[in-house]
């Protein structure tokens, strides 16, 4: 697909149609070319696909109150998948899943481990740099960006982890169980 693109908007294809065609095939082969090299490139490829903005969205308490906790986070936990290494992913379940698959899950996403990388998000070109100087120079603050990227990734997802413990009704039910235990127990010691 790409040699046909390649050879369909070749600038020399429309060398008689003016210097203002020219100039037009000239930039969309560049552009045909730059996209080609992205993704033939696998770790280019890998930094393009992390860039996906539409899945760095959080669920407010309200939505997830309003349209149900298993809805709402399966469909969040769902959108975040796609960026794990280990593609065996325990699904968030229902209101009878078993307590020792729910945690489980949490477990799962509080270790979560990313492919997600944010280099691709570069600020500057260094390929536009002047010198090797300046080009390390850009190397450094795109490396530190994307550093910051991945922390805040790390952190948003983290977030998403509380906010479902926090409204999860089967946390809440073993634990309103577990101070219940807790204080029947102690009212025995009291009695005894």
């Amino acid at each position: 697909a790409y040699h046909r693109t390649s050879l369909r908007c070749h600038p020399d294809k429309v060398c008689g149609q003016g210097e203002g065609a020219r100039k037009a095939a000239d930039e969309h082969y560049k552009k045909v070319n730059r996209a080609y090299a992205v993704l033939s490139d696998r770790q280019k490829r890998v930094g393009y696909d992390s860039l996906d903005a539409t899945s760095d969205n959080l669920p407010t308490q309200q939505e997830v109150q309003e349209g149900g906790f298993f809805s709402v986070m399966t469909y969040y936990f769902e959108i975040n998948a796609r960026w794990s290494i280990d593609k065996r992913i325990p699904s968030l379940g229902n209101p009878s899943t078993p307590m020792p698959e729910v945690e489980r899950f949490y477990h799962f996403w509080e270790g979560f481990k990313t492919w997600r990388d944010f280099s691709q998000d570069a600020e500057h070109d260094p390929e536009m740099a002047a010198n090797r100087y300046e080009r390390r120079a850009i190397q450094k603050d795109n490396e530190k960006a994307a550093k910051t990227r991945k922390a805040d990734e790390t952190r948003r997802l983290s977030t998403l982890v509380a906010l479902a413990k926090q409204l999860d009704p089967r946390i809440r039910a073993a634990d309103l169980e577990a101070r219940k235990k807790k204080e029947d127990l102690a009212k025995m010691k009291q009695q005894k």
